[in-house]
């Protein structure tokens, strides 16, 4: 009896010891928070060796095995998982009393790095347009600093300096560049605890260009189908008086007194456009103006076009089957350019058109040559056109 008494005590307390060995506790207190880099160890005592720790981190979640010494569990997190900022969740599994928590993982206090993001680089005068800057210190695990940590930004335009003191909220700190009225480059640069970052520039171009007005340069006013006509814009700038861009397309419009239109086009320098126009080859009267594509337009101006030539000889030899026209003369009675079109009309007693013949002068002359396939004993009338000028022979 006595032999079954002691076998029962001894099982009462094998029994006890396991149930404790199964719980097992903390050798020391787990910490709350740690700073990133930190070793974190969770040691545990009277835990089976196959117990493991279940931890659940940024990075997923992962399943630790144990390191035995003495009487002591071991779990160590990898470093990998310590470094990373944010919260660290683990549960001991494999004992009768779950035990769990969570350790804060907390960037350094000196920032490593910090990362600016600027854009866009370009923006328009006035003040209304602006680029965003975004700084986000880390540490040297590329942890974003705390929130609350302050970041320094300055801002450098035309010999004026400006700093702001932004701290960081939500992992990063940011403030709006606004334009300014005038063109010019806006530097920007960030600090934060004396680390310093680059240099960044945004450029402010010019804004909407504003109405301009027309003014035309030529040699004289004749209709010689020779000379250029040029049509200068004024000096074009926005509200705000800076000048538009180099490059700046400006359009041209013509229209002639016959409601045919003409378009040319040119290129702002130092805020003005000169469109060359080739003088007509007949009196007309052109109404130009001129635009910026949905932004600015110019005045109207109206030139007109005086005949280069009055009257001209028509030497008619139709047994050679030869006719000469000229010698076609210009106003300071030089002889007009090659190349200058005159029109031959045929025209029958019907006055219908029997045939057309083009050709271009060559020193102050055009011949024609219209082919022997025309009974001259008919009614037939010469018609020539040149320079805005007829003249028909019966």
């Amino acid at each position: 009896m006595k032999n079954y008494l002691l076998i029962f005590c001894l099982l009462i307390i094998s029994i006890l010891k396991a149930e404790d060995v199964v719980s097992g506790k903390a050798v020391s207190p787990i910490p709350k928070e740690i700073i990133a880099g930190e070793k974190l160890v969770l040691e545990f005592n009277n835990i089976h060796a196959d117990a493991r720790l279940l931890v659940n981190s940024s990075y997923g979640k992962t399943m630790l095995i144990p390191q035995i010494v003495g009487n002591s569990v071991i779990f160590e997190v990898p470093g990998f998982i310590s470094e990373k900022a944010g919260t660290i969740k683990w549960k001991l599994l494999g004992v009768s009393l779950m035990q769990s928590g969570k350790v804060m993982v907390l960037p350094e206090l000196q920032p490593k790095l910090i990362e600016n993001y600027f854009g866009p680089r370009s923006i328009q005068a006035g003040g209304k347009d602006y680029s965003m800057l975004v700084s986000i210190p880390t540490d040297r695990f590329d942890n974003p600093l705390s929130d609350g940590t302050g970041v320094e930004i300055s801002e450098f335009f035309q010999g004026v300096l400006k700093t702001d003191s932004i701290e960081i909220k939500n992992m990063f700190a940011w403030k709006n560049i606004t334009s300014k009225e005038k063109v010019g480059n806006i530097i920007v640069s960030g600090t934060s605890k004396g680390l310093q970052t680059k240099e960044m520039i945004s450029q402010v171009y010019p804004s909407v260009a504003t109405d301009f007005k027309l003014a035309i340069q030529r040699e004289h006013s004749f209709a010689d189908g020779n000379q250029v006509t040029r049509v200068k814009t004024s000096v074009i700038k926005d509200e705000f008086n800076n000048l538009v861009g180099d490059g700046t397309f400006v359009e041209f419009l013509i229209i002639d007194s016959e409601n045919i239109i003409q378009k040319t086009y040119a290129a702002t320098i130092n805020g003005v456009a000169t469109a060359q126009l080739l003088h007509p080859e007949k009196p007309i009267t052109w109404k130009i103006s001129a635009n910026i594509t949905g932004m600015a337009k110019s005045n109207e101006v109206v030139v007109d076009y005086e005949p280069v030539i009055e009257d001209f000889n028509v030497e008619l030899d139709l047994e050679n089957n030869f006719i000469m026209v000229g010698p076609l003369t210009s106003f300071l009675g030089q002889y007009i350019p090659d190349g200058t079109e005159v029109v031959l009309k045929i025209l029958d007693s019907n006055n219908e058109i029997h045939s057309r013949h083009r050709e271009t002068s060559k020193a102050g002359f055009a011949i024609f040559k219209p082919g022997r396939g025309i009974n001259y004993a008919d009614s037939f009338t010469f018609k020539i056109e040149t320079l805005g000028v007829t003249k028909s022979i019966q």
